[in-house]
């Protein structure tokens, strides 16, 4: 039999006044997995402030835990107070502090920070700044109380813009829109600004609300309603970096006239819908970074829209992280000059149709689809790549595509393939061998972490212009064992372009050969020696007949590591070494650890045994902070960590837990009195008391598998470990007692 013990404090700390909450802590449980060992949690308490005319009893423990090689862990107890205190304040009359006019507008702010603003019109507000920019330190709030009208200055440009600290605007359905034609970065980084209600919905005369909130990041909400936006050119940042606006509808806007949607939306992180379904976008001629950053949109419905007019896609959905559906089946592609960073990001969407988009304009595809991890399937095979340049980072990340049919393609303008098939782990297929790579410069990771990799054929690439950038060209492909290389492809002599080295597990060898009667080669020697006139061909991995297999098992023959293997020729000495196994201990070396390859498959079997332990331990039990009544209470702990064992041991062998409350019970530490209340654990079979002195089995369990079991997982205000207090059995004091947890195996029955 083999016994884990795991001994801990309990303190219990106790205020008495008028209203009396209750807080009980149990400090934590630490691991031990040696046998016949114990271990031993010990909690201390902060002192606790007696609280004058107040009835309180107050139970709480703050823990720390420590692990040493008898498996002890400690917890110490601590309780704070707090205290909050107010002040009256008296208010006087508001004083202007300073005053003008501009135009007919009179405006003065007083010392309490508001800019208040009589009725008139303004003068040409001409200028890149807010005519009270000078004070924007001081004003607060904003507050028109008379109705501002247009007459000769309709611009209101950049009227509110940079006033850092103003909070509210009130009275903006006194600013009359109508006949002004600008808005351009009206609130322009008003950063404390958290909703903008104008009252009134005609913008009929406005060409342009470029930068309209840019930099408003903490606008929550702008009613923007109906507004009638039909002659607006230009939304280009009208919400710019507004990352917390959470309401804003724009479904019914007439963008008929728009030709600007560059980053219109850029930066509205917290939005979490956006309805542009019916939006007429047929004057649009930028799409740039128009939903960038937009993380919380689930749906952006633009499948409708008329892009034939677009030159401009970069980063359009850069960034829609939560993104699952973007249906741009239907866009019109044919002026579209840069698709670059597109889909950048766009790591939750799974379907991503583009098959029959136009693409003979574009010059760069740089990121388009950079870590869209979902996405299965790419069919772009017929897309016409003549004016490309920029091809970095184009499938970087894919993780899911298997499959990449890019044959067509014509990369004659090409200068770029910095990582472009980065890390596209699922990569199992890929066609490339057509590839004109005679302008590239950079391939820089061009294939790095195509994990899956086992073909590919680059007869046609010439790497020669690509004298500085070339590194780590195949570093990561692992499983690529089928390489053609043609006569202008080139190593430039040098092993960082990292070809992985071919597996030496059976039936390899860990080399290159051409031909089965060619010379072979490592990687080093393919990278530095490889000469295309001469060498051009398909080369694979030479397979070996020797192989040493190492398994690594539990006394149930199951295996609970990796098992490995090597390869070597036969009559070479071979070594294998034990792993060392969290929850195992080796039982013994086998007498075939080290040897010598032979034609067969040798197979080294090491067999641990299984160990049982704490495999989480909490470093807090709270018994929450209660008020003594006039009846007996029970109260339960809450837990930050569970309790859980684990069993490695043979299948069949059965363990259980005891727990045991230390003799002396609950003591106060300045009376010196027990305190008498009830310790026990409640299953649904019944209810155990665990009386001083006494070791209780808790639970018990029968191994089937090697899983954690979690103890505390089911424990409430009813089941599991509970202290039940009776009525007048505390007194003001801080009470401390021990519980020692152990855990019992036995050996399975064969």
């Amino acid at each position: 039999m083999r016994r884990i013990c795991k001994v801990l404090m309990v303190i219990i700390s106790i205020i008495l006044g008028s209203s009396a909450p209750l807080n009980m802590a149990i400090p934590p449980l630490l691991a031990l997995a040696a046998p016949d060992t114990s271990s031993s949690s010990t909690m201390s308490s902060s002192a606790i402030s007696k609280v004058t005319d107040t009835n309180v009893m107050a139970v709480s423990a703050d823990v720390t835990s420590t692990t040493d090689t008898s498996d002890t862990s400690s917890s110490d107890s601590t309780s704070a107070t707090s205290t909050t205190t107010g002040n009256d304040t008296t208010e006087t009359a508001d004083t202007a502090v300073e005053s003008g006019t501009v135009g007919t507008v009179a405006w003065t702010i007083d010392d309490a920070g508001v800019l208040t603003l009589s009725g008139g019109s303004f003068a040409d507000l001409t200028g890149k700044r807010s005519p009270w920019y000078d004070y924007a330190s001081s004003i607060t709030n904003i507050k028109i109380t008379d109705e501002i009208t247009v007459t000769t200055a309709s611009n209101y440009g950049y009227l509110f813009a940079s006033l850092a600290n103003v909070a509210t605007v009130t009275g903006l359905n006194k600013l009359s829109m109508s006949g002004v034609t600008s808005t351009q970065s009206m609130f322009y980084r008003d950063s404390k600004l958290t909703s903008v209600d104008f009252g009134q919905t005609d913008f009929s005369t406005v060409t342009t609300m470029e930068s309209m909130f840019e930099g408003c990041s903490v606008l929550t909400k702008v009613n923007t309603t109906n507004w009638n936006v039909s002659h607006v050119k230009s939304f280009k940042r009208t919400f710019y970096m507004c990352g917390k606006l959470t309401m804003l509808d724009v479904s019914n806007w007439d963008v008929t006239q728009v030709t600007n949607l560059d980053s219109t939306f850029s930066g509205c992180s917290s939005l979490p819908e956006l309805d542009v379904s019916r939006w007429n976008t047929a004057n649009v001629t930028t799409l740039a970074s128009t939903f960038y950053s937009c993380s919380s949109v689930k749906i952006i419905n633009a499948s409708g829209w008329d892009t034939a007019r677009v030159t401009d896609m970069t980063a359009t959905f850069m960034n829609c992280t939560l993104a699952t559906e973007l249906n741009v089946s239907g866009w019109d592609t044919a002026k579209v000059t840069s698709m670059s960073r597109m889909f950048f990001y766009c790591e939750n969407v799974i379907q991503l149709d583009v098959s029959g988009w136009i693409t003979s304009q574009v010059t760069s595809l740089g990121s388009m689809f950079q870590n869209c991890s979902k996405v299965v399937t790419l069919d772009v095979g017929t897309w016409d790549t003549s004016k490309v340049t920029d091809m970095s980072f184009l499938f970087g990340g894919c993780s899911s595509l298997t499959t990449l049919n890019l044959e067509k393609w014509d990369t004659g303008s090409v200068t770029t393939l910095y990582s472009t098939f980065y890390n596209c782990s699922g990569l199992t297929s890929l066609l490339v061998d057509t590839w004109d790579t005679s302008k590239v410069t950079n391939c820089f990771w061009t294939f790095g972490g195509c994990s899956s990799l086992t073909t590919l054929n680059l007869r046609s690439w010439d790497l020669q212009s690509a004298t500085a950038s070339y590194g780590n060209f195949f570093n990561g492909s692992k499983k690529l064992q089928h390489l053609t290389l043609g006569p202008n492809f080139t190593f430039h002599n040098d092993k960082t372009m990292y070809l992985p080295e071919p597996s030496k597990q059976l039936p390899y060898n860990g080399t290159w050969q051409r031909n089965n009667d060619d010379p072979t080669y490592t990687s080093a020697e393919l990278m530095t020696n490889y000469d295309g006139a001469t060498m051009a061909g398909t080369y694979n991995w030479v397979k070996t007949s020797g192989t040493v297999l190492v398994k690594y098992v539990d006394g149930d023959g199951v295996e609970i590591a990796d098992e490995e293997t090597s390869s070597g020729t036969s009559g070479d000495a071979y070594q294998t070494t034990a792993k060392t196994i969290d929850g195992y201990t080796l039982h013994a070396t086998p007498t075939n650890a080290t040897g010598t390859y032979d034609a067969s498959t040798i197979t080294v079997t090491y067999v641990y045994d299984g160990n049982l332990f704490f495999n989480s331990s909490p470093t807090m039990l709270d018994f929450g902070s209660h008020t003594i009544s006039g009846t007996t209470e029970t109260y339960a702990p809450t837990l930050d960590k569970t309790l859980a064992v684990q069993n490695n041991g043979q299948i069949s062998s059965t363990w259980n837990l005891t727990a045991e409350l230390d003799s002396s019970g609950f003591v106060g530490a300045d009376t010196g009195k027990m305190l008498l209340a009830t310790l026990y654990y409640q299953t649904d079979d019944g209810k155990m008391t665990l009386s001083p002195g006494v070791a209780v089995q808790v639970y018990s369990q029968t191994t089937t598998d090697h899983k954690s079991v979690d103890i505390s997982e089911h424990w409430s205000s009813n089941l599991g470990l509970l202290l039940e207090v009776p009525n007048g059995a505390a007194m003001a004091d801080t009470y401390q007692g021990t519980i020692s947890w152990r855990l019992n195996n036995t050996v399975a029955n064969n």
